[in-house]
């Protein structure tokens, strides 16, 4: 089994979403049997959501995380009770692992805490296409499989990277 698989995965509704729109949510599952978590704000989003998830995902709630501060234009503070995403963020920097999001915004606001600063516990943030790169890495999908998968989520409507991109990520990793 790839190292990577053996964290703890956060996970957001924008990737649940991806996957049960193109009803494979057991990818999810059995990709990471067992070791995907939320939060309780993430899970509140995922119980409002039209379409009920069939995955069974544990939720965390520490209602004494600290905030944490960065920097950008605003010096922007996340704090965990405000927002499904800060809570999600603020779990994975205290607790560890990887965040599993297709949220451009949460990407960047990971990206911009870890901006040179060091942490006790390494944080990842990855989405959809990591996913399917992983499950052909771990034999749950061939290329053209994964390939079919990753066009469908683009049909759907998923904002996604260009299918050249996605080829490449494919190749090389």
């Amino acid at each position: 089994m790839n190292e990577k698989i053996n964290k703890i995965y956060w996970i957001d509704n924008t990737v649940i979403e991806s996957f049960k729109k193109i009803k494979r949510e057991d990818i999810l599952d059995k990709l990471f049997h067992q070791r995907l978590i939320t939060t309780e704000m993430v899970n509140n989003e995922i119980k409002k959501s039209r379409n009920e998830t069939t995955l069974r995902i544990p939720y965390a709630y520490s209602s004494n995380l600290p905030r944490i501060n960065y920097p950008d234009r605003n010096n922007y503070s996340l704090v965990q009770n405000e927002s499904a995403d800060d809570s999600l963020i603020i779990h994975a920097f205290f607790f560890g692992g990887v965040i599993l999001t297709n949220d451009k915004k949460q990407t960047n606001k990971v990206k911009s805490i870890k901006g040179g600063r060091t942490f006790s516990v390494d944080v990842e943030v990855h989405g959809s296409i990591w996913v399917l790169i992983q499950a052909v890495k771990e034999g749950l999908l061939n290329r053209g499989e994964a390939s079919a998968l990753y066009a469908k989520m683009r049909e759907m409507g998923e904002y996604l990277p260009p299918a050249k991109k996605f080829d490449d990520f494919l190749n090389n990793n």
